[in-house]
């Protein structure tokens, strides 16, 4: 691949274009090189513990819900010791 580099007639400033393209695959951007340009491998994709952990809950707190454990959103928030709202916003 071949980079097209230009210096001002100062010698102050150089500028560097590199043909590629960017594109949307999956919500996630990827750049794509012209073909015969050296690949790069991406990054692994990141876990986000946050809302792995509220899945988790929100799992949790339906099968207390579904196996008669506790009634209503109400008595399975008082027995987590937590507001009724904010339990009931995962089961919206």
């Amino acid at each position: 691949m071949k980079n097209n580099r230009e210096i001002s007639r100062d010698g102050c400033l150089l500028t560097v274009s590199i043909p590629m393209a960017i594109r949307k695959r999956g919500g996630r951007k990827l750049v794509v090189t012209p073909a015969g340009a050296e690949a790069w491998a991406p990054s692994r994709p990141r876990i986000d513990n946050t809302l792995l952990r509220a899945l988790v809950q929100a799992f949790h707190w339906q099968h207390k819900l579904e196996s008669g454990q506790h009634a209503t959103i109400s008595e399975l928030a008082e027995a987590q010791k937590l507001d009724r709202s904010f339990v009931s916003t995962c089961f919206d």
